[in-house]
């Protein structure tokens, strides 16, 4: 079975609580979901599961441990750190548009103004203003001059 993740779920460190979640559930808690830990009870909201079996439990487990070798990485670094809810909604976004297993990273770097580097397995794409200012700096000292 295919799962959806929760777009707070953004982060491959978030995926590995869950699976640590799953594996430490008891067979006494397995039909009680108001007993499970709070990552689960989210998972499981997203997902309309409302109880597990030892077997649907196996099943998540290697689910989730499949997700965490072959989910694609994305590094976003930005000027500034987004909010849960902007967090949600990029996380969102990438997993419509690209791949709905996206996993992101994101770190912060002041130095960039605005904008943000991504990084992916095997590419850089600067979309910072920084750059984009020194790309064009001799263009816009010209139309500054002539202003």
């Amino acid at each position: 079975m295919a799962y959806r993740l929760p777009n707070s779920f953004s982060s491959s460190q978030q995926i590995e609580v869950l699976l640590s979640e799953v594996e430490k559930l008891k067979p006494a808690v397995l039909a009680l979901p108001q007993k499970w830990p709070t990552h689960l009870q989210e998972f499981a909201q997203t997902n309309a599961i409302g109880s597990l079996t030892i077997a649907t439990q196996a099943k998540l487990v290697s689910y989730l441990k499949a997700l965490l070798s072959s989910s694609p990485q994305i590094s976003l670094v930005v000027a500034s750190m987004p909010n849960g809810e902007e967090l949600n909604e990029l996380t969102g976004w990438f997993r419509s548009h690209i791949h709905p297993h996206t996993m992101i990273h994101i770190a912060q770097n002041s130095d960039l103004l605005a904008g943000c580097v991504l990084r992916t397995s095997g590419q850089v794409y600067d979309l910072s203003l920084r750059s984009n200012l020194f790309a064009n700096s001799e263009k816009l000292v010209e139309r500054l001059q002539h202003a």
